[in-house]
């Protein structure tokens, strides 16, 4: 009995120092996320540069709301190509974050752009219709249903980021059916992504350096994670 309880206990005290001293190979990858997430924030700082210079050099930025859906086009092929980045992260032929995100670029502009162009349009779409029928009775049934496709769609585009990442040969029809499926039949995940998405956006209008250049890569990561996910089931 006591040499099963001396087992016992040293298989614990060796549970606690696992915990205490966490090995070598965790604050690697650990490292390894954190770096290559501050390197996609570039990426998506990049491409939000034509955002931020219309809200900076706009006299009334929310009274020229349809200039700004046109300047925040690039942001869906940085988004894009920050998602190849981390999804290059685990291959073995990994080059470096920076240079996966020129690859990713180059790979996918096109369909993420046409992505990001169909979200922008359907935010166009939403927001004429939400003030064409302000103040009528269908004010309150449109409104919120109209709020919730466009959600849905944000979301649904970076799931479809996500999949031009892993499955860059998949057809442009597909992708879009992969992604509005997946976002669908994962309501957790997507609500989590919608709130990370969300707050992170707030961030953004509050403080943009900060939101850009330091969250911008963490947000990033956390949503092509659930997204991938997705995927993998």
């Amino acid at each position: 009995m006591s040499a099963v309880t001396e087992r016992r206990a040293d298989s614990r005290a060796g549970g606690v120092r696992g915990l205490l001293q966490p090995r070598r190979e965790t604050f690697e990858s650990v490292f390894g996320v954190v770096y290559r997430s501050l390197m996609v924030s570039v990426g998506v700082g990049v491409g939000a540069l034509p955002l931020a210079a219309a809200i900076v050099l706009v006299a009334e930025p929310l009274a020229s709301w349809p200039f700004l859906l046109l300047c925040s086009l690039p942001l869906g092929p940085a988004f894009a190509a920050g998602c190849w980045s981390f999804q290059r992260s685990r291959d073995a032929a990994d080059t470096g974050p920076l240079r996966e995100v020129g690859i990713g670029l180059l790979r996918t502009w096109r369909p993420a752009l046409a992505v990001w162009s169909l979200v922008c349009a359907l935010t166009f779409v939403v927001v004429i219709d939400i003030v064409a029928v302000w103040g009528t009775p269908f004010a309150m049934l449109l409104g919120p249903l109209l709020v919730v496709v466009l959600l849905l769609a944000v979301v649904a585009a970076f799931g479809v980021f996500a999949g031009l990442a892993a499955a860059p040969g998949l057809r442009f029809r597909a992708q879009l059916l992969g992604g509005l499926v997946r976002t669908v039949r994962r309501p957790g995940t997507s609500l989590l992504s919608l709130v990370l998405l969300v707050a992170w956006a707030l961030i953004v209008l509050a403080q943009p350096v900060l939101g850009l250049l330091a969250l911008g890569g963490f947000v990033l990561y956390a949503v092509w994670s659930n997204a991938a996910a997705a995927l993998a089931d």
